[in-house]
């Protein structure tokens, strides 16, 4: 549920990335899937190709927010000359 909170303060662009994070995650599973019946005979069933899409994605953005550069604040002051060392 923690990735579903904040969506509606998302960004146009952050929005578009994850779409396109959905669509080739979605694209590649397709295409592994059909690679897999292909060369070994092996079908998963849709609940599950739809099930490891979403696995994949929320490790991948848990990952994405682990290595996150958050802001640093920095303290506004005014530059004073340091004092003289004799």
């Amino acid at each position: 549920m923690e990735q579903l909170e904040g969506k509606h303060t998302e960004g146009v662009e952050q929005k578009a990335k994850r779409w396109f994070d959905i669509s080739l995650t979605t694209a590649w599973t397709i295409w592994n899937d059909r690679n897999l019946e292909l060369h070994e005979g092996h079908r998963r069933n849709p609940a599950e190709v739809v099930d490891f899409i979403r696995s994949f994605l929320l490790e991948y953005q848990r990952c994405q927010q682990a290595v996150a550069i958050r802001p640093v604040l920095v303290e506004k002051g005014v530059w004073k000359v340091p004092d003289r060392v004799n």
